[in-house]
């Protein structure tokens, strides 16, 4: 039986954290709901330059990325068009500057350094960021970068 084609989403997440703040950005959509620095991969483009483009047009700071928490799949299925892919990265600030972006654009609203508290009292994207947040706040694994290997290259490099 021959194959059908399907579609396929790829998403980044990326997740910076000083002390016990976390970078949120406002999204720009009509629940204009708190969120990490996410979106979608470009085609030609890999996930960690996704992750890294994301974050500089939401919330206007440079990253260097970590290590990855989690990569989740979600197959298609009924009611659900496309499989999706989301790659939680870690991340940090790339030197000193940690002005964050103030004027709303296309990308997002603006963004914050919001404790966990501080999200409670927002209006937040999903339950899944206080999950989120408090999984890496009870020190949850990241594994290596290298766990995201560009397709033929050689497994010892």
């Amino acid at each position: 039986m021959a194959r059908l084609p399907q579609s396929f989403h790829p998403f980044v997440l990326v997740i910076v954290r000083r002390h016990d703040r976390f970078l949120m950005i406002q999204e720009r959509n009509d629940e204009q709901g708190w969120y990490f620095p996410a979106g979608g991969v470009d085609p030609g483009e890999t996930f960690a330059e996704a992750a890294i483009r994301e974050t500089r047009e939401e919330a206007g700071v440079e990253v260097r990325l970590r290590g990855v928490y989690r990569i989740e799949h979600r197959a298609a299925h009924a009611g659900v068009e496309g499989s999706r892919l989301r790659v939680f990265f870690s991340a940090t600030l790339v030197g000193d500057h940690d002005v964050l972006k103030e004027q709303a654009d296309e990308h997002s609203l603006g963004a914050a350094w919001l404790t966990l508290e501080q999200m409670h009292e927002r209006v937040l994207r999903g339950d899944e960021v206080i999950d989120i947040v408090t999984a890496v706040e009870a020190g949850a694994h990241t594994h290596p970068l290298a766990v995201l290997a560009e397709d033929g290259r050689g497994w010892g490099k």
